[in-house]
C-alpha cells in the first residue's frame, strides 16, 4: 500500500488548475492513502464565534472540502486546536461537510466515543484506518464521554499530558516563600480544601498550576495522561482487527525548551507506544515548521510535516475579540487587523521562512513494515504577500531537503538527496 501525507491545511481560497496543481494532483492520486491535516473548520454562518480560538478564528466555506477531494485526499485528521473555534455548532457543521465531500474523517465527533473512533478509506490495496487526536487545545474543546444518565459533549479527541519541571531543592523552597508571600496558590488552595479540585500527586510544589519535583537537572519532564493512552491503544488494536493499516494522527504544539522543531517527550513516548500496539505510521502537525522523521520498529514517525496549505490570513471574517484585542473599533477590516497582529508583516508567525516550506512524503507499506519512502520539497510562496502565498508547489528545492536532514539526526534517520529528492536509506 502506498501513502502520502500532508501536514496542516488552512484553507479559504479558491484553486487554479494550473501546472503547479495538476502536478501535486497527479502525485497525490497516485497513492492509495492520501492524508491531511484539517486545520479549519467548514463552521456555517449560523455558528456563533467561541470565546477562545487557536488563535484566529478558523472558518472556510464548505465548499472548500471539495477542494480537499479534488487534490486527492481521501483521509483527514480533524482534531486540533482550532476544532470549536465556532463552539458545537461549527464542529457538528465540519463533520457534515467533510461526509458531504465524500472523505474520511477522525478526532471529532458528537461525544468521545465517536471522537475516538477510527475512520476507514478503502483502496485497491487493502483497507486502511485513522485515529486522529490532539494535545494542543483548550481544556473546553474535548469531547465528553456518554453515560445511561446524560449526553456527551461534542469535541476533539483528547490527547492530554502532564509536564513536571526539576529544580534544584532550595530553589523549589524560595518558590514556597513567594507563593506564602503573594497568595499565588489560595484560590486554587480553597478550591482543594472544598472538593472542586484534586490535588497533585507525585510532585513537591505547584506553583500557580505549575508542577515542580526536587532533582539536580532543571528542566520540564512531560508524559501522556494514562487515560487518554489507554483508549487510543485499545482503538488501535481494535483498528488493527478491521485494517490492514493503521495511521496515527496527533495536533501537537508543544515543543522542547522554546524550540518549535523539537517535540515535547511526551509525544515521542506516546508515538513509540502506539505504534507497539499495532500503528503502522504516526502523523504529527501543529508547530507550522518542520520537524524530524524517525524510523521506529519499521514504521515512519513525522514529527511534524509542516504547512501544506496555509492561508490563515485571508479568511472572511473575525469576531470583535479579535479586533479588540488590537485595539481597533467596528470600523476595521480583517486586513487591518492582521497588519495590526503581525505589525504590517514585522513579527509573527508569518515572517519565519520556515512557516512557508515543507517535505511531502510518500512512501510503500509490505507485510506491516517500510519498504521505501521518498521526500518531496514543497514551497508555499515565502516572501509573497499574503493573498498569494500559502498555496502549495512541488519544488525540487534540495535547500528544505537537508534543513530536513538536519532535523532528522537526532533520531538516526538518513537520507540520500539527489535529482531534488529525498530518499529514506533503510538499514
Amino acid at each position: 500500500m502506498t501513502f502520502v501525507a500532508a501536514g496542516d491545511v488552512f484553507v479559504n481560497r479558491e484553486v487554479f488548475p494550473d501546472q503547479a496543481f495538476r502536478d501535486l494532483q497527479q502525485f497525490m492520486r497516485g497513492a492509495d492513502v492520501c492524508f491531511c491535516n484539517l486545520e479549519t473548520t467548514f463552521a456555517s454562518a449560523d455558528a456563533s464565534p467561541a470565546a477562545v480560538s487557536g488563535g484566529t478564528w478558523a472558518r472556510t466555506s464548505e465548499c472548500h472540502a471539495d477542494i480537499l477531494a479534488s487534490y486527492g485526499f481521501n483521509i483527514v485528521a480533524a482534531a486540533t486546536n482550532h476544532a470549536l473555534d465556532f463552539g458545537e455548532r461549527g464542529l457538528l457543521d465540519t463533520v457534515a461537510a467533510l461526509k458531504n465531500a465524500g472523505l474520511a474523517y477522525a478526532g471529532i465527533g458528537a461525544d468521545l466515543a465517536q471522537a475516538s473512533r477510527a475512520c476507514f478509506v478503502e483502496t485497491a490495496a487493502g483497507r486502511a484506518g485513522l485515529i486522529s487526536m490532539a494535545s494542543t487545545f483548550h481544556e473546553s474543546a474535548a469531547a465528553g464521554a456518554q453515560r445511561t444518565d446524560m449526553r456527551g459533549r461534542p469535541g476533539i479527541n483528547p490527547l492530554r499530558h502532564r509536564t513536571v519541571y526539576t529544580l534544584p531543592a532550595p530553589e523549589i523552597e524560595c518558590l514556597r516563600s513567594i507563593a506564602l508571600a503573594t497568595g499565588i496558590n489560595d484560590h486554587e488552595s480553597l478550591r482543594i480544601k472544598e472538593g472542586f479540585s484534586l490535588a497533585a500527586e507525585g510532585v513537591d510544589h505547584v506553583f500557580g498550576g505549575i508542577r515542580f519535583k526536587a532533582g539536580p537537572a532543571p528542566g520540564p519532564v512531560s508524559r501522556p495522561d494514562a487515560r487518554d493512552m489507554n483508549r487510543t491503544l485499545a482503538g488501535i488494536r481494535d483498528a488493527r482487527a478491521q485494517a490492514d493499516y493503521v495511521l496515527v494522527s496527533i495536533h501537537s504544539h508543544e515543543m522542547q525548551r522554546g524550540d518549535k522543531r523539537a517535540p515535547a517527550g511526551f509525544l515521542r513516548e506516546a508515538a513509540h507506544e502506539y505504534i507497539d500496539a499495532g500503528a503502522h505510521a504516526i502523523l504529527c502537525h501543529g508547530p507550522h515548521v518542520m520537524r524530524g522523521l524517525e524510523i521506529y520498529n519499521g514504521c515512519p514517525i513525522f514529527y511534524s510535516l509542516g504547512n501544506f496549505i496555509f492561508q490563515n490570513e485571508t479568511v472572511a471574517s473575525l469576531p470583535a475579540d479579535f479586533y479588540e484585542k488590537y485595539g481597533l473599533d467596528e470600523r476595521a477590516s480583517t486586513q487591518e487587523a492582521f497588519d495590526a497582529r503581525s505589525d504590517h508583516g514585522r513579527r509573527g508567525l508569518a515572517t519565519n521562512p520556515e512557516v512557508w516550506r515543507a517535505v511531502l512524503p510518500r512512501w510503500t507499506m509490505a507485510e506491516g513494515r517500510l519498504e521505501a519512502l521518498t521526500l518531496h520539497p514543497v514551497s508555499l510562496g515565502p516572501g509573497e504577500p499574503r493573498w498569494r502565498r500559502g498555496t502549495p508547489v512541488l519544488v525540487p528545492d534540495e535547500d528544505i531537503l537537508r534543513d530536513f536532514e538536519a532535523l532528522c539526526e537526532p533520531y538516526g534517520t538518513r537520507l540520500h538527496i539527489e535529482g531534488g529528492l529525498g530518499r529514506l536509506v533503510l538499514d
